[in-house]
C-alpha cells in the first residue's frame, strides 16, 4: 500500500487516492462506497471525506498510515473533537454518514458552514482562534492565547503515529479485525480524558493497551516490548507550572519512535537564534539541576528530547517562513506560553507524514550531493560519497536477515543488573567546562543524523568563540558540563537512557565492488545513535585525566585506545619481534561479529572487577542496559522500527564502543601476553578487536586456545576460524604446520593471477610475509586506488573539472600514504609509482591539459603553491620521508623510558630483552647517546632501513648547497630523534619541505642562464603564490570556475599552450597602423596583448573586475569609504572650464582623468582616515615588461605599479596645458587637485596572475581596519585572528578574479577572431544576412566566451550574454536563440 500511496502535497490528491482505493483487489468490495457513487454535484470535499471513510473502513492499517487523505481526516477530527463546535462536528458526521449510505446529503444551508470550516475557508479571525499562525508576530497572537486558555489542548487520534509496514511485493494485510490486547501498555494510569469520545466512523478509539494495527505489533511489538523500560508517566496538564505543557505527551511520541517523522525533522539553527537556543538550554538544564521531584525532572528530560523539533522544525514551504516561525516559537517560550508551543508541535505532527522507503539514488543525484558538500568545504565527505559503493537496502529480506543475525538477543543468563551502587563523591567522574567547549566547538559538520532530532550543529552553536551578549546564554556550556557529568555517573533515569540508546542502522557494503544483480552483498552494520549522546560521550572521554588512566591501563597490549600513532606502533612492533625471532609465528585472531556479540553483562563485570575502570561502570551501565530500538531508513526521517533490537554488544560507530570492548578483553589479553612472554619471550598485541599473538608455535597455539576459551566464557565471543590465520618464516614452516593443524588454524596467503600462492598475514592492513605476498597485496591496493580514480574521472571529468581537481589534491592523492609509511622503501616502490601514475592521469583530466608534455610543467605540478607549484602530492617522492618518520616514531616507543633516577616515565610497547639488546637502553634520549647507530648495526632490518633511508635523503642535497634546511643536514643516525631535530608527526612534513625547497632552487639554477626572451624562465621567475590561489580554493560561490575558463587557467599556470588558441595559431591579428602584423601564438600572449580588437570592453574583462573587487573589499571588509571608477575628483575641476568638454578629445581626456579607486585609509598614528587614489594596471606577457635577464620574482608588476604615480601626474599636467593653458613648470588646477592627496597607490596584476606587493599591502590595510568589526561575525577570539581570516578571504577571492579575468579575455578574443574569419569566408559564398551585416547568429561578435555571476557588473552586454546562456536564451536582452550558444 505504501508504494502505491500518492503524494498528499499534490493538488489532485483526491483523484490519486481514488485510484489507490480502487486499484487494490482486496479493497474493491461492494460494501465500501467509492467516490463515483456520490450524488451529482456533491462538493469535492465530500468526495474526499467519502474516500477517507472508505479507506478507514477498509482496515485499521490504513487508519494509522500517512495516507493521502491525512489532511482531510485531521481536519475532520479537529471538528469532531472540538467541544466548542459540537454542532459543527455533528453536522459533519451526518454528512459523511449520509454519503456513505448513498443517501442525499443534508440541505445546503445546513452543511455549507461546516464545509467551509472543514475546508479551511472560515474567516481568518475565526480560524486563528484555533489555529495560531506561527509566522505572525507574538502580539498578533494575543487573542489566540486568551481563547486557548479555556480550551483543551490538541490531542491526535490514538494510534495516529503508527507507521505502515506494507512493502511492495509483500502480501496484503488481513481483513479488518478487532486488534488483540497488546503486551505494550502505556506506562502509568491513563488520566481521565476531558474530551468527548469521537464518533466511531472517524476515530474509533482503540483499547488502552493497544499497540497499533497487527502489522505494527508484529513489526515492533516484540522488539519494543523487550526494550522499553518504565517510562515517564503521562499526566493531565496542571495549570501554571513550569514545563507542565509536556506532561500529557508520551515519551515515544516526543522521541519520534511512533512514526511521527516530524519529531526528528529539525533544520539548522539560524545564526540570529543561536543565543535564544543557548538560553533555552540554560533554562531547561538549570530547572533540571534544581528539580526536587520526579515530575519536575521528567519535564526537563522530555523538553531535552523534543527541543530541536520544537523550535527548528521546518514548515512545508521553508525559507523565510521557517525563520519567522522559529522567532515566534522562541518568543512564545520566553513569554511563558509553553502550551501554544507544544500544541503547535502536536498539530504539526498530526499533519505530517513519514517518508517512503528510498531506493538507491541515481548517479547524477550522487554527483549533485557531492558537489554540494564540496561547496560547503566537506571534501572528505564528498569524496567518500562518490567513491562509496553505497548503502544496502535495509528492507531487502536477505539484508535484513544479515542484520538480525548480527544483533543477537540478550539471553536470560546475561541479564544486565537493574542498577549499580551509587559511588562515593570522590569516585565520580568529572567533566570540565573547557572540555565541553573544546569538544562542542570541534564537532564535525553535517554528519549523519541518528535516531533523534539532535544534530552536532545544535551543540556547536552553544560554544561560540566569541561570548554571547546574554549571561544566560553563556551559561549553556556550564549547564551541559553538569549534564555530561550526570551521564558519566549514570544519573539519568532508565527511560531517558532508553531514548538516547535508539540507533539508526546503516548497512554498508563491505566489498570494494558493487554486488551483481541478484547477488546478496555482505554488509557491515553501522549504528548511528543520538547526536546528543555522542557529543556528551565525547566530552567524557576527552578529559585528559581519564584518557591517561585508560591508556596506562590498556597499553601496551591494546594500542588502539588513546595511544598516539597506535596503529603505526603495532605494525612495527609485530614486524620487529618477528625479525628478532625468526622462530616465532604470528597468529591473527578474528572474532565473529566482535562488537555486536560481546555480552554486555560480561563487559560490565570486567569493568567492575578492576578498580581502575570501576568508576566508568555506571556510565557503561546507563549506555548499554537499554535494549536499543533500531530504525531503518536514511535522510531526515526514521522509516520504521525493525523487528530486532540492539541488545548485546557495543554499537559500531559509537564513541564508547571501542573503549568498552578494549576494557572487556583487557584481562584475558593481559593473561595471554604474560603467558607468551614467560614461555618464549613472545607478546600479544591488539588493535581494537584485531589480536595478534607472537611466539613459538608450541607456546602460541595452546595460549591462544585458552584465551579464546576465556573470552567465550566471560564475554560470549567466538573466533572466526576461517579468518584466523597464521604465518612463520619459511625456514620454520614445518614446526608451524605440525602444531597449527591440531588447532585448525589455516595459513595466511594471497593468490596471484597465475594461481601461485604467497604466504603472509596483514597487521592493521599492512602486509607482512614473503616478498611475493607483500607485492601481491600492494598491487591489489594499487588496483583499488586506480579503480577509484577512474570512477571519479568518469563522474566529474566531463562537467566538473575544478571539483575533480579539489578531490584529487585533497583526497585521492593521499590514499596510498598509509602503505608508503609502513612498508619498507624497497617493497613499496612499484606501489607508489602505480598510484602516482593513476593520480597523474586523474590530474590531467581535472586540469584539462597534460602536464607531462612539458618537463617544467611536470616538475611544477608537484611543487607546493608557496613555491609556484600546483601542490599535487607525489607518493614516490615522499615515500622515504614517510617511512623514516613513521619508523622513528614507532621504534623510539619500543622500550621503557626512564628519568634521571631510573624511574619509568613512559612504558614501551615492546619491552623485551631481545629488543633492548638490539636498540640499546635509553639510546634515543640520554645525552651523548649513539642514536640509530647501534640499532642499525644490530642486524635489525628496521634499523638498517632507517639508516639507509636517512643516508639516501641526505644524498639528495646538492654539493655546495647553502640554502637553509630543517632536517636534511642532520646525520642519518640522529634523524627523527627527540632533542636532535624534528621528530614525530612533523618530521615527514619537514623532510618533504626540504626536498621541495631543493627542487625549486635546482629548477631556478637550470633556468637562470636562459635568454631573457625564454618564456619558461620568465614564467618560473614571475609566477607567485597568488597566481596559484585558484588551485587551492574549493568550487563554491565566486570561486566556481566553468570548465572552459578552468582549462585555460590551468594551461596558463603550467606554461602550456592555450586550448582556446589551438585552432587559431598562425592567424593574423587585425593590423595596427604603423606596426607589423602579428599572429596568434600557441600560448595566446599576442592575442591577450592586442590593442585593436573591436569592442573596448574586452580589456575590461580583466581590468574592471579587479578594480571593483578592491573597492568592495574596502567597503565590506575594511569598513571604510571607497568608490570604484570615481570621476568626480578631477571631473569637478574640468567642469570649471565648460568649453573644454565640447570636443571629442576633451571627452577622452575626461575619461582618462577617472580614478580607478578612491579609498579612505587609516593613518599609522591613529589620526582620521585620509583619502587615497588607487590606480590599477594589467600587464600582459611580452618583452616590453618581461625583459630582465636575471629577473627577481614579480619584477614586471613591480616595475609597472611603481610608475603609476608619475604617469598620473604627467597625464594631469598634459590636461592642464591643453585645457587651462598652463606653461611648463606651472602647477595647474588638475595637478593642484592631485597634490591634495597622498602619493598615488599603484597596483598591478601580471600576465601569469602575479600581483604587486602594493596590492597585497592594500589588502592587509583593509584587513586591519575591519578586524575589530568583523571579529564577532567571524567568531574570532582575537582581532589578529579576524585580521588573518579577512586577509585570507580577500587574497583567495582576488586570486580567482585575476585568473578568471585573463582566461575570459583569451576566450572572448579567440571567439571574436574565429567569428571574423568565419564571416569573411561566409561572405565570399553568400552568407546569411546576419553575417553579411556584421552580426552573429550566436550573439554579438564581441561577447565574452563566458561570464558568470562573479562578474555581473562588468558591462551589460557581457552580463546579458552570460545570463542568456545560463537560461537557455539569447544574449541580446534574453530573447530568442541569438547569443546563448556561443558564450561558453
Amino acid at each position: 500500500v505504501q508504494d502505491t500511496m500518492p503524494n498528499p502535497r499534490s493538488t489532485d490528491w483526491s483523484n490519486k487516492f481514488h485510484f489507490h482505493v480502487t486499484a487494490q483487489p482486496w479493497l474493491a468490495q461492494p460494501a465500501w462506497p467509492e467516490a463515483r457513487d456520490l450524488p451529482t454535484g456533491a462538493p469535492s470535499l465530500l468526495r474526499r471525506m467519502a474516500v477517507a471513510r472508505a479507506a478507514q473502513d477498509a482496515s485499521p492499517y490504513l487508519t494509522t498510515a500517512r495516507t493521502a487523505s491525512h489532511t482531510a481526516a485531521a481536519k475532520i477530527h479537529n471538528a469532531l473533537a472540538d467541544r466548542d463546535n459540537a454542532e459543527t462536528a455533528a453536522s459533519a458526521a451526518a454528512i459523511a454518514d449520509a454519503l456513505a449510505r448513498g443517501a442525499p446529503p443534508p440541505t445546503a444551508p445546513t452543511c455549507e458552514p461546516q464545509l467551509d470550516y472543514l475546508a479551511g475557508k472560515m474567516p481568518r479571525q475565526t480560524r486563528r482562534a484555533r489555529e495560531p499562525d506561527e509566522r505572525a508576530s507574538p502580539a498578533a497572537n494575543t487573542r489566540q492565547q486568551q481563547q486557548r486558555a479555556s480550551q483543551p489542548p490538541y490531542r491526535a487520534p490514538p494510534g495516529h503515529y503508527a507507521r505502515p509496514a506494507q512493502r511492495q511485493g509483500q502480501p496484503p494485510p488481513p481483513p479488518p479485525r478487532p486488534p488483540p490486547p497488546s503486551t505494550h501498555p502505556p506506562i502509568g494510569p491513563p488520566p481521565p480524558s476531558p474530551y468527548p469520545p469521537p464518533p466511531p466512523p472517524y476515530a474509533p478509539p482503540p483499547p488502552a493497551d493497544d499497540d497499533g494495527p497487527p502489522q505494527n505489533r508484529q513489526r515492533r511489538g516484540d522488539a519494543a516490548e523487550r526494550a522499553m523500560p518504565t517510562r515517564a508517566p503521562n499526566r493531565a496538564r496542571p495549570e501554571d507550572e513550569w514545563g507542565s505543557a509536556v506532561d500529557h505527551l508520551d515519551v515515544m511520541d516526543l522521541a519520534g519512535f511512533n512514526g511521527n517523522a516530524l519529531s526528528i525533522d529539525a533544520g539548522k539553527i539560524p545564526p540570529e537564534h543561536r543565543e535564544n537556543w543557548a538560553e533555552f538550554n540554560t533554562e531547561v538544564l538549570t530547572h533540571l539541576q534544581h528539580a526536587t521531584t520526579d515530575l519536575e525532572r521528567d519535564r526537563c528530560y522530555k523538553l531535552m528530547i523534543v527541543a530541536p523539533s520544537l523550535f527548528f522544525r521546518k514548515l512545508a514551504r521553508g525559507g523565510h517562513r521557517t525563520v519567522r516561525a522559529i522567532a515566534n516559537r522562541f518568543a512564545a517560550w520566553r513569554s511563558g506560553d509553553h502550551a501554544s508551543l507544544i500544541d503547535g508541535w502536536a498539530k504539526a505532527i498530526a499533519l505530517s507524514r513519514g517518508s517512503e522507503p528510498r531506493e538507491r539514488t541515481e548517479l547524477d543525484n550522487e554527483v549533485k550531493k557531492a558537489l554540494g558538500k564540496l561547496e560547503r568545504g566537506l571534501v572528505s565527505d564528498a569524496a567518500r560519497l562518490l567513491e562509496s559503493h553505497g548503502v544496502a537496502d535495509i528492507f531487502n529480506p536477505e539484508i535484513l536477515e544479515q542484520m538480525r543475525l548480527k544483533h543477537p538477543i540478550r539471553k536470560p543468563e546475561n541479564r544486565m543488573p537493574d542498577s549499580l551502587p551509587i559511588p562515593d563523591p570522590s569516585e565520580r567522574l568529572n567533566v570540565l567546562p573547557e572540555t565541553v567547549r573544546r569538544v562542542y566547538s570541534a564537532l564535525p559538520r553535517e554528519k549523519a543524523q541518528g535516531a533523534s532530532a539532535w544534530r552536532y550543529e545544535m551543540l556547536t552553536a552553544l560554544a561560540p568563540s566569541v561570548p554571547f551578549a546574554s549571561e544566560a546564554a553563556n551559561e549553556a556550556v556550564s549547564c551541559h558540563t553538569w549534564f555530561a557529568t550526570g551521564l558519566a555517573n549514570g544519573d539519568f533515569p532508565p527511560w531517558f537512557n532508553f531514548v538516547l540508546a535508539a540507533v539508526r542502522l546503516i548497512p554498508l557494503h563491505k566489498s570494494d565492488q558493487m554486488p551483481l544483480a541478484g547477488e546478496t552483498p555482505d554488509v557491515r552494520p553501522i549504528g548511528i545513535s543520538c547526536a546528543l549522546r555522542r557529543a556528551l560521550t565525547r566530552t567524557i572521554f576527552a578529559e585528559g585525566e581519564l584518557r591517561d588512566t585508560l591508556r596506562d591501563y590498556l597499553s601496551p597490549t591494546q594500542l588502539a585506545v588513546f595511544v598516539p600513532s597506535g596503529g603505526t606502533k603495532l605494525v612495527f612492533a609485530v614486524r620487529e619481534l618477528l625479525d628478532a625471532h625468526p622462530e616465532f609465528c604470528a597468529v591473527n585472531i578474528d572474532f565473529k561479529n566482535a562488537f555486536n556479540s560481546v555480552t554486555r553483562a560480561g563487559l560490565l563485570a570486567e569493568v567492575l572487577d578492576n578498580p581502575t575502570t570501576a568508576p566508568m561502570a555506571r556510565l557503561l551501565h546507563s549506555l548499554l542496559s537499554p535494549k536499543s530500538l533500531i530504525f531503518g531508513g536514511s535522510g531526515e526521517f526514521l522509516e520504521q522500527i525493525l523487528a530486532f533490537c540492539s541488545e548485546e554488544g557495543v554499537q559500531q560507530g559509537s564513541v564508547e564502543g571501542m573503549i568498552a570492548f578494549a576494557m572487556a578483553i583487557r584481562t584475558s589479553l593481559g593473561v595471554l601476553d604474560a603467558e607468551l612472554e614467560a614461555g618464549c619471550g613472545g607478546a600479544a598485541r591488539a588493535g581494537a578487536d584485531d589480536v595478534t599473538a607472537l611466539g613459538t608455535p608450541a607456546i602460541v597455539f595452546p595460549a591462544v586456545d585458552r584465551f579464546l576459551a576465556s573470552v567465550h566464557a566471560k564475554l560470549g565471543l567466538e573466533a572466526n576460524l576461517i579468518k584466523t590465520v597464521s604465518y612463520i618464516s619459511p625456514d620454520h614452516a614445518a614446526e608451524l604446520d605440525r602444531v597449527r593443524v591440531m588447532y585448525g588454524v589455516p595459513l595466511g596467503f594471497a593468490c596471484s593471477a597465475d594461481g601461485s600462492i604467497a604466504l603472509g598475514i596483514k597487521i592493521y592492513g599492512i602486509p607482512l610475509g614473503s616478498v611475493e605476498f607483500v607485492a601481491l597485496t600492494l598491487a591489489s591496493k594499487c588496483n583499488q586506488i586506480t579503480g577509484t580514480s577512474q570512477k571519479l574521472n568518469s563522474l566529474l571529468g566531463l562537467k566538473h573539472k575544478q571539483a575533480l581537481w579539489a578531490i584529487t589534491v585533497n583526497s585521492t592523492a593521499h590514499k596510498g600514504g598509509y602503505w608508503a609509511q609502513h612498508c619498507f622503501p624497497d617493497e613499496n616502490i612499484d606501489f607508489c609509482l602505480g598510484v602516482d601514475n593513476a593520480i597523474l592521469k586523474q590530474a590531467s583530466v581535472a586540469l584539462g591539459c597534460d602536464p607531462t608534455t612539458d618537463w617544467l610543467a611536470h616538475k611544477r605540478l608537484y611543487l607546493p603553491t608557496r613555491l609556484a607549484g600546483l601542490g599535487l602530492p607525489s607518493l614516490s617522492e615522499t615515500r622515504s620521508a614517510a617511512f623514516v618518520a613513521s619508523a622513528a616514531r614507532a621504534a623510539t616507543s619500543f622500550l621503557d623510558q626512564h628519568d634521571a633516577t631510573g624511574t619509568v616515565t613512559v612504558h614501551g610497547v615492546l619491552e623485551r630483552p631481545s629488543i633492548a639488546e638490539r636498540i640499546g637502553r635509553d639510546s634515543f634520549a640520554a645525552p651523548g647517546s649513539q642514536g640509530w647507530r647501534k640499532f642499525g648495526d644490530s642486524g635489525s632490518r628496521l634499523g638498517a632501513a632507517i639508516i639507509a633511508t636517512g643516508t639516501a635523503l641526505r644524498a639528495r642535497v646538492p654539493p655546495g648547497y647553502t640554502g637553509e634546511l630543517r632536517v636534511l643536514r642532520v646525520p642519518p643516525e640522529e634523524m627523527g630523534l627527540r632533542g636532535k631535530g624534528l621528530h614525530g608527526a612533523g618530521l615527514q612534513a619537514a623532510i618533504t619541505s626540504d626536498l621541495q625547497q631543493i627542487e625549486h632552487e635546482t629548477l631556478s639554477e637550470q633556468l637562470a642562464h636562459r635568454p631573457r626572451g625564454d618564456r619558461q624562465m620568465q614564467l618560473f621567475r614571475n609566477i607567485s603564490r597568488e597566481s596559484m590561489i585558484v588551485f587551492t580554493v574549493l568550487p563554491a560561490g565566486l570561486a566556481k570556475v566553468p570548465n572552459d575558463e578552468w582549462t585555460e587557467i590551468s594551461a596558463r599556470a603550467l606554461g602550456l599552450p592555450s586550448p582556446a588558441c589551438a585552432h587559431l595559431v598562425g592567424r593574423p591579428l587585425p593590423q595596427v597602423s604603423g606596426r607589423n602584423t602579428t599572429h596568434v601564438d600557441p600560448y595566446g600572449d599576442t592575442l591577450a596583448a592586442a590593442t585593436n580588437f573591436q569592442g573596448g570592453h574586452f580589456a575590461k574583462l580583466q581590468h574592471d573586475p579587479v578594480v571593483r573587487a578592491v573597492a568592495r573589499f574596502a567597503t565590506v571588509y575594511g569598513c571604510t569609504q571607497a568608490q570604484a571608477e570615481n570621476s568626480e575628483i578631477f571631473g569637478s575641476v574640468l567642469r570649471q572650464n565648460p568649453g573644454s568638454m565640447r570636443t571629442e578629445e576633451a571627452l577622452l581626456r575626461a575619461r582618462a582623468a577617472t580614478v580607478d579607486v578612491y579609498v579612505e585609509l587609516d593613518q599609522p598614528d591613529g589620526q582620521a582616515a585620509v583619502g587615497h587614489i588607487v590606480e590599477m594596471k594589467t600587464v600582459h606577457y611580452g618583452l616590453t615588461h618581461y625583459n630582465a635577464v636575471a629577473p627577481t620574482r614579480g619584477h614586471a608588476v613591480e616595475n609597472r605599479s611603481g610608475k603609476l604615480d608619475a604617469e598620473r601626474r604627467r597625464q594631469l599636467q598634459q590636461t592642464d596645458r591643453e585645457v587651462f593653458r598652463t606653461r611648463e613648470g606651472q602647477v595647474g588646477p588638475m595637478e593642484q587637485r592631485l597634490n591634495g592627496f597622498p602619493p598615488v597607490i599603484g597596483i598591478a596584476t601580471g600576465g601569469f596572475g602575479e600581483q604587486s606587493k602594493s596590492l597585497d599591502n592594500l589588502l592587509k590595510n583593509f584587513a586591519g581596519m575591519g578586524a575589530e568589526t568583523w571579529m564577532g561575525k567571524l567568531s574570532a577570539p582575537t582581532t589578529m585572528q579576524a585580521r588573518n581570516t579577512l586577509l585570507g578571504l580577500m587574497r583567495k577571492e582576488l586570486g580567482v578574479i585575476v585568473a578568471r579575468g585573463h582566461a575570459r579575455l583569451i576566450l572572448a578574443r579567440a571567439r571574436s577572431l574565429h567569428t571574423q574569419t568565419a564571416r569573411a569566408a561566409a561572405g565570399a559564398r553568400g552568407a546569411p544576412w546576419f553575417q553579411r551585416t556584421g552580426r552573429s547568429a550566436n550573439g554579438p561578435e564581441d561577447a565574452p566566451a563566458h561570464a558568470d555571476g562573479a562578474y555581473r557588473d562588468d558591462n551589460w552586454r557581457s552580463h546579458n550574454a552570460d545570463r542568456g546562456a545560463r537560461l537557455g536564451r539569447g544574449g541580446r536582452g534574453g530573447r530568442g536563440g541569438r547569443g546563448g550558444q556561443g558564450t561558453r
